[in-house]
């Protein structure tokens, strides 16, 4: 028995660091002058978006290779890496993907910003959307669920988008009765709300203030970080 647990041991830990090695975090460009200290923040910055009053951190490019390496866990390693730089924003520059060998490259610049001009960026993002996604991985694999009852369906790689209306309530359901329901209402100048309906995004997301969601049976759905979710956005195709 003691053998058993050894060897299953040791398969995890393999793929695990199989993982690990299949995230490749390379820096590109770095400023000569640079924070000196490291961010915990992350904060998204529209593609184009003016960036003269950030100040430039360097050019990160990272690649995965693999069925089991998601574009979170990109997101994540690329985090990592610009905080211990000392930025706490990125932009996206460019992202490849080749499906046939499961490779994706994401390379963004990151910078340094203080809170009052991330402020400014963030006045710019839409207001009072809801973006829904399945997998983060483009597949046939559909998931569903019910936007105010009205059945909806997307497959992996893409997401669905609903605009509340001005004092619109939309509700939000996975599973059915005994799934999990979220409802969320039209406030002035609210910010966009991301939902995942799939294992991605478990890295405990707080949940947005003002937000009502059921607990989770049968069905499971869970916020979504804005920042990973606005970049999302940009990576992957609207659905139905």
């Amino acid at each position: 028995m003691k053998n058993k647990h050894l060897v299953l041991s040791c398969i995890a830990l393999l793929a695990f660091s199989q993982v690990l090695i299949a995230q490749n975090v390379e820096v590109v460009r770095r400023a000569d002058r640079f924070p000196e200290y490291e961010a915990e923040t992350f904060s998204f910055i529209a593609p184009g978006a003016d960036t003269n009053r950030l100040q430039y951190v360097a050019t990160l490019r990272a690649t995965g290779v693999g069925k089991n390496v998601n574009l979170e866990m990109i997101y994540i390693k690329l985090k990592e890496k610009a905080n211990s730089l000392g930025a706490n924003a990125f932009q996206l520059l460019s992202f490849k993907r080749w499906d046939s060998i499961y490779k994706s490259i994401l390379v963004m610049n990151m910078y340094f910003a203080s809170d009052s001009v991330l402020n400014l960026h963030r006045k710019h993002q839409e207001k009072n959307v809801v973006y829904i996604f399945g997998d983060t991985e483009k597949s046939d694999k559909v998931q569903s669920f019910k936007v105010d009852n009205l059945k909806k369906e997307i497959k992996g790689g893409t997401y669905y988008r609903h605009q509340n209306a001005q004092g619109q309530e939309v509700k939000i359901n996975k599973g059915g009765f005994t799934g999990a329901t979220v409802w969320i209402k039209w406030k002035e100048n609210k910010a966009a709300t991301f939902l995942t309906l799939t294992g991605f995004g478990l890295n405990n997301s707080p949940v947005p203030a003002g937000q009502m969601g059921a607990s989770f049976h049968t069905g499971r759905m869970n916020y979504l970080d804005e920042n990973l979710g606005q970049l999302l956005v940009h990576l992957l195709k609207p659905g139905n």
